[in-house]
Formats: structure tokens, sequence, C-alpha cells
């Protein structure tokens, strides 16, 4: 849950799918693209292989990254490896592709955080539903705010970690307290609203803390945060009232009792 269900840009395209089989085909050719990972191990090798072995030394791949800033060297190796092995039409597909994957991957963040502020933080402030003309206008309205956020973030930010640090620290202010409060809410009766709100706060807050007063490094940060949130959660859920819900009833499952007296 904490990877996969409590990542909305993910789960939108489970939602939209007409069955529970269509949903489950839909997470195996989705995260059969995970396959394309090991391609970083192969890039790591390549790297390695050009900044070591005498027989690409003719590269230059070591001097060319020496002239860089030295907080973005080490993240520029495969890049200029790649502009020096290319000739000029594939690395114009490349970047074709990487451009292509960009925009669509920027779109469906745009369109499903959207869709969250629209469904999830608006739309329960109302009494009535808006009509479907004016609620695509809403839609379309709050995609642009979060475009703007986006571009403004991304003039004003100066990173200092690098890529992999950023996305572990950034994702941790959202997925550590909604992956623990997705996860312990399916396998766990005890808890409470107390505890999701604490494990959202935490969750939310560790990262944006430790970015200020740097306490630990980024991906340290990030661990802390994953594990600070569940331990929250935990706490506080023990520590308050725990009121008698229905799980089976939300996950549309029969009683346990006509479960147990259907087995005997």
């Amino acid at each position: 849950p904490f990877s996969v269900a409590a990542w909305p840009t993910g789960m939108n395209k489970v939602m939209a799918a007409n069955s529970p089989k269509d949903a489950r085909l839909i997470m195996l050719f989705k995260n059969m693209r995970l396959l394309s990972w090991a391609g970083i191990a192969y890039a790591g090798f390549a790297v390695i292989a050009a900044l070591n072995l005498p027989e690409l030394s003719h590269l230059g791949l070591a001097e060319a990254v020496s002239q860089l800033d030295p907080s973005v060297q080490n993240q520029m190796l495969g890049p200029i490896l790649l502009s020096k092995v290319l000739p000029v039409g594939i690395m114009g597909l490349m970047f074709a592709g990487m451009m292509s994957a960009f925009i669509s991957t920027n779109d469906s963040y745009m369109l499903t955080w959207a869709n969250v502020i629209v469904q999830d933080i608006i739309y329960p402030l109302r009494k009535n539903p808006l009509p479907r003309k004016q609620h695509l206008w809403l839609l379309k309205i709050t995609v642009l705010l979060v475009g703007a956020v986006i571009f403004a973030f991304g003039v004003l930010y100066k990173p200092t970690e690098t890529i992999w640090e950023f996305q572990l620290l950034s994702g941790a202010i959202y997925m550590s307290g909604a992956g623990t409060i997705i996860t312990f809410a399916l396998y766990w009766r005890r808890g409470t609203k107390y505890g999701a709100y604490g494990a959202l706060i935490v969750g939310a807050s560790l990262p944006i803390l430790n970015r200020i007063f740097g306490f630990a490094s980024s991906f340290g940060g990030g661990i802390m945060t994953f594990l600070a949130a569940p331990t929250v959660f935990v706490v506080l859920s023990l520590l308050t009232k725990n009121p008698h819900f229905d799980l089976e009833k939300m996950l549309n499952r029969p009683p346990r009792e006509k479960n147990i007296k259907s087995k005997s």
C-alpha cells in the first residue's frame, strides 16, 4: 500500500477499470514497467567502465565532469557519457523519448492532484454537488493552479541534493502518512482518526523540518519519516478510543459470522 495504493497517479488507472478483473490486468501491465529499472544498474556499469577502463579513456568522461559544479558531477556522469557515445540521430530520438515521458508523467500528475483537490477537499465542504459542466470547469481551473504552483516551485527551488534524495524526501511528505493510514486501516482494527491525523502531520512536517534545519541527510530524513509515521499512528490509536467500525461492510465482504457458518 505504501508504494501502490497510496499514490493517486497510479491508482487513477485502477479506479477507472470496469471490473476487478480489469483492475488486476491494469496493475499487472503497470508493474511490468518496473522491469525497466534494471536499466539503471546497466547504466551504472557503463559509467564505471568509462571511468576506469583504459580502453575507454579516449571518451574523457572524468575530464568533462570535472569542469562542472561539484554538487552535480555524479548526476551528470550518465548524460555526458550518452552524449559521447550516441550518434546525432539516436541522441535526438532519445531526447524526444525523454521529453515525451516527461510530458506524459507531468500531465497525469497535474490532472490527478487537481482531481484530489476537487473531490477530496472542495466537494466535502459543499452541501450539494456541482452540475457536470461546472464540475469540469472547476477541475480545469484547479489543473491550471496546480501547474502554476509546479512552475513557481521549479523556478524558486534550488536543489542541493541528488535527484534520488529529493524524490525520497519529497515523496515521504505524502507517502509516509497516506501509506500508513491505508495499510493500518486495512489490516488493523484498532486504528483511530487521531492516529491517522498524527501520521499525516508527522509525515508532512518531518521532511520539511529536516530540509530547513538539516538534522539528517535527505536519505536519512526520508527513512526516518517512513518509520515515524506508523509509530505515531500506533501510539495515538492505542491512547484514544476506538469506535466500532464495520470493516467488512467497507470492503464489501459478508459479515464474519456468515463466513463462519458457511464454512461449517
